[in-house]
Order: structure tokens, then C-alpha cells, then sequence
């Protein structure tokens, strides 16, 4: 992914970090995490250092934009499976999905399996999320922020969570 950026935007700065501990020796007047990558960090204690590194990086008044995982309340079934198939000339695609949920963490067990007229192969994930509206109301209070959860905003189900430095 960092090398297809690179090429649509070869004037732009890029870096691989950890969302809890990046320091990119700058400020800005706002931070944006979105498509639920903080969805990821499967305990507060991650979650809180995630925030507080983001916030260290807004200049005073700005604005960190966070996207959640789906929200507990939000979560369609304690498990369910579903099969989800497309087709394009020589080339076929299945996905299944098989989800469960434990309180406010979720799985998702996912084979897709690719057919084209030379070849067939799968391949497996395994991806393991938590999201809690309490939880990011505390890690932004924490971290020197205001706190808005915007439900719903850019995904069904989904919060982006606001916050203004002091």
C-alpha cells in the first residue's frame, strides 16, 4: 500500500509506524484515522496510548478524527456466517465470513478463494477487533481532548470520534 502511494503522490512524505508510539517531529492542525485501523489495538491501555500519540501531534485547537470498529450495540449477530461471491470474465471470487463476538471484541475467520482458467488458491484471515465508545471517551479526556462521538458518520454502525486540543 505505502508503495501505491508513493506513486499517486510522489511528492508526499510517507512513513510505516506504530499508531501508538509514531513521532513525526511535527504538528498539525488535525489528525485523521479512519477505516477502523484503531479497531485493531485490543486493549484500553493501547487504545489510550494511541490517542494520547495523536493528540501530541495537533497543533492547539486542533481537530483528531478517529473512525472505530463497529460499535457493541451495533453488531448484527453474536455469530453468523455469510458468502459473498463476483465474477469477472475468466476470473471468479468467492469470500466467506464467519463472525463471532465476545463483549466488545469481534472476529472475523475469512477464506477467500480465487479461480481463474490457469489457477485456484485461497487464502485465509484472521482479524480480531474490540470497539468501546466509553473506552474512547476516556483515552481522549485522558489525552487533553474534548469529546464528540459522531455515530453513523462515514459507516453505518460505525463512530468517528472527535476531539479538540486545548
Amino acid at each position: 500500500m505505502l508503495a501505491v502511494a508513493a506513486k499517486r503522490s510522489p511528492a508526499a512524505t510517507l512513513e510505516v509506524a506504530d499508531m501508538r508510539t509514531f513521532s513525526l517531529g511535527r504538528t498539525f492542525d488535525a489528525v485523521i484515522s479512519i477505516n477502523s485501523g484503531i479497531g485493531y489495538l485490543t486493549s484500553e491501555a493501547h487504545l489510550a496510548q494511541a490517542v494520547h500519540t495523536m493528540a501530541a501531534h495537533l497543533n492547539p485547537g486542533g481537530v483528531l478524527l478517529v473512525e472505530g470498529w463497529v460499535e457493541p450495540d451495533y453488531w448484527l449477530a453474536d455469530a453468523g456466517a455469510s458468502l459473498d461471491t463476483a465474477t469477472d470474465g475468466d476470473l471468479a471470487v468467492a469470500r466467506l465470513t464467519r463472525t463471532r463476538r465476545s463483549g466488545t471484541v469481534t472476529e472475523l475467520f475469512v477464506r477467500y478463494d480465487v479461480a481463474s482458467k490457469d489457477d485456484t488458491h485461497s487464502i485465509d484471515e484472521h482479524h480480531v477487533l474490540r470497539s468501546d465508545p466509553t473506552e474512547f471517551e476516556r483515552a481522549y479526556t485522558s489525552a487533553g481532548l474534548t469529546f464528540e462521538r459522531l455515530p453513523h458518520m462515514l459507516r453505518a454502525g460505525r463512530a468517528v470520534y472527535a476531539g479538540t486540543s486545548g
